[in-house]
């Protein structure tokens, strides 16, 4: 995301996670609504494998393309009132 104040309240809510809760490489990460992912961009060096989840295809191709990277596998679900489609990384 190219908003600076979008990257930053990400920052501080990932920083308030790591505080609140015991993170570690076998934490499992689901972010429903990720948008473009920023909060597991924030979090994703203190996590294991993550799933973004968001019901907009633009939101997830920015997904696959700036938040995971190589990391990431892409699979479509069926379709649902919450869900579209799904974003991966282990």
């Amino acid at each position: 995301d190219d908003d600076p104040a979008k990257v930053e309240r990400a920052n501080l809510v990932g920083a308030a996670v790591r505080q609140a809760l015991p993170l570690g490489r076998t934490t499992r990460l689901l972010e429903v609504g990720a948008g473009t992912g920023l909060l597991t961009q924030a979090l994703r060096d203190v996590v294991g494998p993550v799933t973004l989840a968001d019901t907009s295809a633009g939101m997830r191709a920015v997904m696959m393309r700036d938040s995971l990277g190589s990391r990431s596998s892409a699979t479509r679900t069926p379709r649902s009132p919450t869900c579209e489609g799904e974003i991966s990384s282990t």
